[in-house]
């Protein structure tokens, strides 16, 4: 057995937010004029915080398109305040 930690509470989280109010990377994309381009990256790779910790933008896939939430898009931007030069353009 494993002693890795169990994702299903995150994976619960997220999918719940998402079924209230689901946004996709482009209408995140739109809402923070950047490219679409962008948002993935912040989904997939993270954004370096200051302390050096990768930040990701918590979301689910939903057949080809991501998707997040407000929640979650105020967690991720509350995580990366203190180096919003990471954020791209």
């Amino acid at each position: 057995m494993s002693n890795q930690p169990s994702v299903a509470p995150f994976v619960s989280k997220i999918a719940e937010e998402v079924a209230v109010c689901a946004l996709s990377a482009k209408q995140v994309a739109e809402r923070y004029h950047r490219c679409v381009e962008v948002v993935k990256r912040w989904i997939h790779r993270g954004v370096k915080s200051q302390d050096g910790a990768f930040v990701k933008l918590e979301s689910v896939k939903c057949g080809s398109a991501y998707l997040t939430s407000e929640a979650a898009l105020a967690r991720f931007f509350s995580r990366i305040s203190s180096n919003p030069a990471a954020l791209g353009g």
